[in-house]
């Protein structure tokens, strides 16, 4: 793997697909096995999946941790970018109040990044944070991601759609019926450096 993508997530996905974009022959396998390698990196910020959210929606507030251009291809529906979440007063702001917070990414490592630090910062106020274990999981289980919404007035119903950003290549582990984004080589290496570095504060 490149060093791009080591800096972004710091151990290697097993079996990664081939380069140029190539899709994994066993993506719903190779999904699983990379998420749950990355979630048990974090123990303290317990992973959360598809059926657990969405048997009872209303109690969790999702956070969508990817950058910009990756939640502007697809997001899952009522999430939250964490450039928006940030600025909320958590305990009191209806989105977030009394709701578990659960952070997701690609495939579960900066996810759970962020949600340890959201732990430290908002554990001692009795806010639960679980790790989400990211967009191509919970395609792959069955959820639906839909285009973003500009603020101030998002659809009551987005129609859903079959594109996803996977980060960059290695993770394209992604439906056979989705159109997958990536980040090139350049832009990589350079994302990763920003998320390792922001890491460090």
């Amino acid at each position: 793997m490149s060093s791009a993508a080591d800096a972004l997530e710091s151990s290697e996905p097993p079996t990664p697909s081939a380069g140029g974009g190539s899709r994994a022959s066993d993506p719903a396998a190779q999904c699983r096995a990379a998420c749950t390698k990355y979630c048990a990196m974090f123990p303290d910020v317990v992973p959360i999946g598809h059926a657990e959210v969405t048997s009872n929606r209303d109690k969790f507030a999702l956070i969508d941790c990817r950058t910009t251009p990756e939640a502007a291809v697809s997001l899952i529906d009522g999430a939250i970018l964490q450039s928006d979440f940030d600025k909320l007063d958590h305990l009191t702001d209806p989105r977030v109040a009394g709701r578990t917070l659960v952070p997701y990414c690609t495939i579960g490592y900066r996810s759970g990044t962020y949600g340890r630090k959201l732990k430290e910062r908002l554990g001692e106020q009795g806010v639960e944070v679980r790790n989400g274990e990211g967009v191509l999981m919970w395609i792959h289980d069955g959820g639906s991601l839909v285009p973003p919404t500009p603020p101030p007035s998002p659809s009551p119903s987005p129609t859903p759609v079959r594109i996803v950003h996977t980060y960059g290549s290695p993770w394209d582990f992604a439906p056979d019926d989705y159109t997958t984004v990536q980040f090139g080589a350049l832009q990589m290496a350079w994302r990763g450096l920003v998320f390792k570095w922001g890491s460090m504060w």
